[in-house]
């Protein structure tokens, strides 16, 4: 599993290669908690969420996820940054994601503040299975509106 974190006109911007779906989306969550605050693992560990996502394709499943992820930061100030049973399940027509987010409460001047993120946009959006030599990897490219 590998990131890497880019800066992008106006927006930033996370390149993530993972040996499964699963890794891609857990290290891609990982990567936002990080952007929005350097200090993402001490806000605590005393509350979860429950996250059930189904999409069509890996792109809407990666998407709709981080979304998931901004409006619990939006709406509750929560930053995850503990996985607790990750699952996928993959079916010819869908992808369903489960997951207990752990975490805290982001509290500004408590917290060192990072990137405001706005939006997760569609531009440059991928998640895909590619070959590399002989071996098949997860990539992922997401940008940040911030």
């Amino acid at each position: 599993m590998w990131r890497e974190i880019e800066d992008h006109t106006a927006d930033t911007g996370i390149q993530v290669w993972g040996d499964t779906l699963k890794e891609i989306l857990l290290e891609s969550a990982s990567a936002f908690s990080e952007l929005t605050s350097d200090s993402f693992t001490e806000v605590g560990s005393g509350i979860r969420h429950e996250v059930m996502i189904e999409e069509d394709s890996a792109d809407f499943l990666l998407h709709s996820f981080l979304n998931e992820l901004l409006y619990l930061f939006d709406a509750k100030h929560f930053l995850a940054h503990i996985w607790i049973k990750p699952t996928i399940i993959e079916t010819p027509d869908t992808y369903v994601f489960s997951c207990t987010l752990q975490g805290g409460t982001f509290v500004r001047g408590t917290h060192e503040s990072g990137m405001e993120i706005k939006a997760i946009t569609w531009h440059q959006l991928s998640c895909d299975k590619v070959e590399e030599g002989d071996e098949t990897m997860w990539y992922a490219e997401v940008i940040f509106d911030i």
